[in-house]
């Protein structure tokens, strides 16, 4: 194998990047945009964005994916990169590589796992003024901007709803067994959305009361599956069957009643 000749001589190191950036508002630029496959197996968008302003934390990178299937926000996105104006452009098609070199302002967070540490993610992103030169990088987030509603909780899968969660800090917990159903009601009800109720017709009869005991399926699990769950947990694994679902049920209504 040839060897490669290299010559770094005098050439800056860069930022210490395991320094997360602050929160805050920063101008950005998509610096890469294709398509790509989530691991749920959803068409979605990777971006990587560069910090262009503030100066300090320039040439810093973020990333975000955007769901297709996710319509507020690809919304959103398209509006930031000014494919969407004044309710122009809603329908229709793009090559996302068309996007790259766009400026666009952007909120950051903060993320922390066991896994990572703290990192920095994309909250949101919105459009650049008319006027750039009046842009403030650390501006605080706009209280115009929409929160979300049923809709948007309605259209989101579980990989989305758990971004909510780690956005908003949302004392929720999310096992791979949990029923993107459920955990979409408990994001609702945390964050005080309620769902629009259907007016029944005329002749249409009250819906019965579900039966409580229906809420879950545990009951068409295996013993392997139920005993796995239980484990994720850190329950006690042992006894038959109706042990198991018994004792999966009660930590589900203890955690239910657990404050968010």
């Amino acid at each position: 194998m040839p060897k490669v000749k290299y010559d770094v001589k005098g050439v800056d190191p860069g930022q210490d990047f395991s320094e997360p950036i602050p929160t805050g508002m920063y101008i950005v630029r998509v610096s890469e945009c294709a398509l790509s496959v989530s691991n749920a197996g959803n068409d979605q968008i990777a971006v990587t964005y560069e910090v262009v302003e503030p100066d300090k934390w320039k040439n810093r990178l973020l990333w975000d994916y955007v769901v297709l299937e996710v319509g507020w926000k690809l919304r959103q996105f398209l509006e930031a990169v000014g494919h969407i104006q004044d309710g122009k452009g809603e329908r229709g098609d793009f090559e996302p590589e068309e996007f790259i070199g766009r400026l666009v302002q952007a909120r950051v967070k903060h993320q922390t796992s066991e896994e990572y540490g703290t990192r920095a993610k994309i909250g949101n992103v919105i459009a650049m003024p008319e006027d750039a030169a009046e842009v403030e990088a650390e501006s605080p987030k706009s209280d115009d901007e929409e929160p979300l509603g049923w809709d948007d909780l309605a259209e989101m899968e579980l990989d989305d709803l758990k971004d909510v969660i780690d956005d908003e800090d949302l004392d929720i917990r999310v096992t791979k067994r949990s029923r993107v159903e459920r955990i979409r009601e408990r994001v609702a009800e945390a964050l005080d959305i309620e769902e629009p109720e259907e007016e029944p017709e005329p002749d249409d009869e009250p819906a019965e009361p579900e039966d409580e005991e229906d809420e879950d399926d545990y009951p068409d699990w295996t013993v392997a599956e139920l005993k796995s769950e239980l484990k994720e947990r850190g329950l006690a694994t042992g006894g038959k069957q109706a042990t198991l679902i018994k004792r999966l049920r009660k930590d589900d209504a203890a955690e239910d009643d657990e404050p968010f």
